[in-house]
């Protein structure tokens, strides 16, 4: 046998053998803690949800998930951190609609695009928003607040947890299908807006369920209407934006699971199966119920990406018509 046949041969056999050893490796994943980056700071909504649902990925795949938060620049820290990071699904990203689909259009420049250096998933969290008003406000129903905001342009300010998040573009879409004119006030957070709008000082604001539904039910809020297809079955008695006219406007905010682009597929379907039985679970629907969220359906990761994608041009084209740019 010639050197060549002999150097071929066996390179052919070293590339049999490493196959399954490969194979067997993925396959073997998880096999040590697994660290989920939530791009938000620790004890709020969605660092409550990341949580709850990776405990139960946890108890799924038989290893830790350990949350690691890393706020700031509205997310595209974290996004970055995630993207940048090994890609052997070992490291999770918390996706939220606003640093996925939205930041990409707002900021001049990113770190890194989520949309190309980032896998999606699946859902652990989608639900609709709530338009609410301060008492003080002439209006009950979402005709009668479009009426006073037409009547009084540029006089109803509404708050935002931020610039160029979910909560102020959702707000530049409602003004751009109602043809009404509003005031931005951006907050550092929700926090802070929330307190103002209890305040008075501002008189408006879109938020998801969570956030806002407890203050409506105490009577410090008043509820104008919901942005999903059908009213929510935790606010039965809040109309949705199509009864009162706007038969478009319907949003849903949004949180996730995402890896490094790079991650191999078999790694991926194999968090995506763990996802599925997490999210699926009586404790994590017993979360969703206590944070007035509804039921996760998952969804194939094909149709995911196809919905994150939709999410990124819908977005893409609000921001562009609203001129919104951020440093």
């Amino acid at each position: 046998m010639n050197c060549n046949r002999f150097l071929a041969l066996m390179l052919a056999s070293m590339a049999a053998l490493s196959a399954p050893l490969q194979a067997y490796a993925q396959g073997d994943f998880p096999d040590k803690p697994i660290t989920m980056i939530v791009p938000f700071p620790a004890g709020g909504a969605a660092d409550s949800a990341a949580r709850a649902a990776m405990n139960g990925l946890s108890i799924a795949l038989g290893q830790p998930v350990i949350i690691d938060n890393k706020p700031g620049a509205g997310g595209n820290i974290g996004v970055a951190f995630a993207a940048r990071a090994k890609a052997d699904g070992y490291t999770l990203l918390l996706g939220h609609i606003s640093p996925i689909t939205i930041n990409p259009h707002t900021y001049g420049k990113l770190a890194v695009d989520p949309m190309k250096e980032l896998a999606p998933i699946g859902l652990i969290s989608s639900g609709p928003m709530i338009l609410v008003v301060h008492p003080s406000v002439p209006a009950r129903t979402l005709p009668e607040f479009i009426a006073y905001a037409k009547a009084n342009p540029g006089a109803v300010n509404y708050a935002s947890a931020g610039a160029g998040g979910i909560t102020h573009v959702a707000m530049e879409l409602l003004s751009s299908k109602a043809g009404i004119q509003m005031t931005h006030v951006p907050y550092k957070g929700g926090a802070p807006a929330l307190q103002d709008l209890l305040a008075g000082r501002v008189q408006a604001m879109s938020d998801a369920l969570p956030q806002l539904l407890p203050y409506v039910k105490e009577g410090k809020l008043r509820a104008i209407a919901v942005t999903s297809a059908q009213r929510s079955p935790y606010a039965p008695d809040v109309p949705t934006a199509a009864e009162g006219g706007l038969h478009d406007y319907i949003l849903s905010g949004w949180l996730s699971v995402f890896v490094p682009a790079k991650t191999p597929e078999t790694i991926r379907r194999r968090i995506k199966e763990g996802l599925d039985v997490a999210v699926t679970s009586t404790a994590y629907a017993d979360f969703l119920t206590a944070a007035f969220s509804p039921k996760i359906k998952p969804m194939s990761t094909e149709d995911f990406t196809k919905f994150v994608q939709a999410e990124y041009v819908r977005w893409g084209k609000v921001v562009h018509d609203a001129n919104i740019l951020l440093d």
